[in-house]
């Protein structure tokens, strides 16, 4: 607090303390013309007025609420009980009351304290243990000293009742369990006893054969039969007597058996034969069977010699089918040459109407033909001899049919070095 001091001054002089006069220092304070109002410790510097600012600020006291006034340059300053503020105590920290949810405020040096109900915490008994609930699956939460506590419902446990005792499922083999009090009770299936569920009257009469698996049902147990067996109590083997045919071997599977076929036969008893009837095409083959199926192969294996038309140089017989394999060599060509005399098809003479073999030799090789590396050749003049690469084999194939017949061909078979 300032004390401001206004006087009016009539006089131009002054007498100091020491008697002397002096004159009053205008411009110092304003002029005459701009009179300002100035300060006690003003006038104490310039020994003006001794006796002006000798007021006590004290009194009547300022300070409120029990506080302690001191005189100071200038003023005062209070001195503020516990849990006051303010320049004159005036500021009461426990009004408004700052303490939420019926907390009981308490000055305390420079502040206040909240004494908090159960229940709440924080500096202002702002901070609710039960909001949000932290009690789970429909527990009620209510306050208690320093925390809360959680009443669980039936089936529930924990400090936030989040213990479920049904999870995970204590109930074994299809039982289902319900909360009880302070606990879990499970509701057994046909079959099976226990606490759990966990007793299986199989245990104590298993008429399964056959390492069946017996399994509880209704009115008693039922036996789950392994692959090949089958019957109330797997009794019955599916591979017995044996179904599979030709050789067939006959493998359980779930739900029936399964028959594993030997080599060239098919179907569910192996009763179809992949060579009967003969699926080959080309002239002189035979079917063999083989893994996975058939081959058609030419077993007429001809090596360095000379292939001559049956009953060459006569005529050939009708209805003739043949085919030669010829193995290729390493390093080797294999060259065919048709020589001598090559009269396999021909055009019959129409004014005789019968084969004397003299009409014109065919080139369109459609009733008697011969085949050399997949080309027919049948009539007119015989081809240059034809190669056959390094190390392949080639087969040749000769056909007639039942109509006429002629005098054939002379095929010469050579291996020379590469």
């Amino acid at each position: 607090m300032r004390v401001i001091l206004c006087i009016a001054m009539v006089l131009t002089t002054v007498v100091t303390i020491s008697g002397q006069r002096s004159g009053w220092p205008w411009s110092r304070y304003g002029g005459m013309r701009n009179p300002r109002c100035i300060s006690c410790s003003e006038v104490k510097e310039a020994h003006l007025c001794e006796s002006c600012c000798k007021m006590n600020l004290c009194l009547p006291d300022p300070c409120k609420n029990g506080g302690t006034c001191s005189p100071v340059d200038n003023g005062y300053s209070c001195n503020c009980p516990t849990g006051y503020l303010g320049e004159n105590c005036d500021v009461n920290l426990c009004l408004p009351d700052p303490c939420k949810n019926g907390g009981t405020c308490s000055p305390v040096d420079n502040g206040y304290s909240c004494n908090c109900p159960t229940g709440y915490l924080g500096e202002n008994c702002d901070v609710n243990l039960c909001l949000p609930d932290p009690c789970k699956n429909g527990g009620t939460c209510s306050p208690v000293d320093n925390g809360y506590s959680c009443n669980c419902p039936t089936g529930y446990l924990g400090e936030n009742c989040d213990v479920n005792l049904c999870l995970p499922d204590p109930c074994k083999n299809g039982g289902t369990c319900s909360p009880v009090d302070n606990g879990y009770s499970c509701n057994c299936p046909t079959g099976y006893l226990g606490e759990n569920c966990d007793v299986n009257l199989c245990d104590f009469n298993n008429p399964c054969l056959n390492d069946g698996t017996c399994y509880p049902s209704e009115g008693g147990v039922s036996c789950s039969c392994p692959p090949g067996f089958e019957g109330s109590f797997c009794h019955v083997n599916l591979c017995l007597p044996n179904p599979c045919q030709n050789g067939g071997i006959c493998l359980p599977v779930d739900n029936g058996y399964s028959c594993n076929c030997t080599t060239g036969f098919l179907g569910e008893n192996c009763d179809k034969d992949l060579c009967d009837p003969s699926p080959c095409t080309e002239i002189g083959d035979i079917c063999f069977r083989v893994d996975g199926g058939f081959e058609c192969r030419c077993t007429n294996i001809v090596n360095d010699e000379i292939i001559t038309s049956p009953n060459y140089p006569l005529e050939y017989p009708n209805n003739f089918a043949n085919c030669y394999l010829i193995i290729g060599r390493p390093e080797q060509n294999i060259t065919l040459t048709l020589g001598g005399q090559y009269s396999i098809e021909f055009i019959p003479v129409v004014s005789t109407g019968f084969n004397t073999c003299q009409g014109g030799l065919s080139t369109s090789c459609d009733l008697d033909y011969l085949t050399l590396q997949g080309v027919r050749y049948c009539g007119g003049t015989p081809p240059d001899p034809i190669i056959v690469p390094t190390g392949e084999n080639t087969t040749v194939r000769f056909e007639t049919d039942s109509l006429f017949t002629c005098l054939g061909f002379n095929l010469s078979i050579t291996y020379t070095d590469v």
